[in-house]
């Protein structure tokens, strides 16, 4: 009888909390009012701070546009006038090498990594001076031919990409503040080795002979550079799909910076020139 009692006694309880709650004047239940789901969308329209753990989706789209059309455009300059013109005042070459001052430039104009401006320093030097070294180097090489380019970047990658981590610690040691060490020495040698790297579109134009020659006429030789060929394209898909990622991670503080999707753009376009140089000389390592 007490248990009976006691569920009499919790229903009468449950019906005068529906009876407040639908009168007249009733007050609501507190229990019963809808828990408000806080949102990316609602915090960054301005209701309410976005909390540590959600963040506001970005589109990484012009990001991959950035490099379609600038590999789009090393193709139809650079391979379309060497093979229709040959070596004809080594256009290609130049045209190479323009393509990668102006990717260093707006590398560094359009600064994609945050930081310091001393950060942005290094890498252009560098770079710079890779074209200028690969020039001596490969008429130091004139001997090889035009093996002798592939042969002076690749000496002069190896020189520069030492002189870039001495110059980055220098830079590091020098700094009265050197809270987020780290972090400021990861973005100084990543720009020195994009710089470095983007030099070797120049010479991509000097493949459009002797890489179909080879893969026509080499049996193994030529099975294994198509296999090379298709690994190079891996490898840039793979860093689209890597610079995408790291457009959706970034601080806010570099996503607000005007045209900073243009400079995570060409960083992996810069970075995967070291394909070319790298294909020049795998010829001559396999015959």
């Amino acid at each position: 009888m007490r248990l009976a009692g006691s569920d009499m006694e919790a229903g009468s309880d449950t019906e005068a909390k529906a009876a407040v709650g639908t009168g007249p004047g009733a007050v609501p239940d507190i229990d019963s009012t809808p828990s408000v789901d806080l949102t990316a969308e609602s915090a960054a329209a301005g209701d309410a701070p976005i909390p540590p753990s959600i963040q506001v989706s970005r589109s990484a789209l012009p990001v991959a546009l950035t490099q379609l059309i600038a590999y789009l455009l090393l193709v139809v300059l650079v391979l379309a006038t060497s093979l229709l013109l040959g070596r004809v005042a080594n256009i290609s070459q130049l045209l190479g090498q323009t393509a990668s001052v102006v990717m260093i430039l707006l590398f560094v104009v359009y600064w994609p990594m945050g930081g310091k401006i001393s950060e942005r320093v290094v890498g252009p030097v560098v770079g710079y001076a890779g074209l200028f070294l690969e020039i001596v180097l490969a008429k130091a090489n004139r001997s090889s031919g035009a093996e002798g380019w592939y042969i002076g970047w690749a000496q002069a990658f190896v020189v520069l990409l030492v002189v870039a981590i001495i110059a980055a610690f220098l830079q590091q040691m020098l700094r009265k503040d050197r809270s987020g060490l780290v972090l400021s020495l990861s973005r100084t040698l990543m720009a020195a080795v994009a710089c470095i790297c983007a030099t070797g579109w120049s010479l991509l134009g000097s493949l459009v002979v002797p890489w179909p020659v080879v893969m026509v006429t080499n049996g193994p030789v030529g099975r294994i550079m198509i296999i090379s060929l298709a690994v190079g394209i891996l490898v840039e898909l793979l860093l689209l799909l890597a610079s995408c990622r790291w457009w959706r991670q970034a601080e806010d503080s570099v996503v607000q910076t005007p045209w900073s999707w243009l400079g995570m753009g060409l960083l992996p376009v810069m970075l995967a020139g070291v394909l070319p140089p790298a294909a020049g000389l795998l010829p001559t390592l396999l015959v």
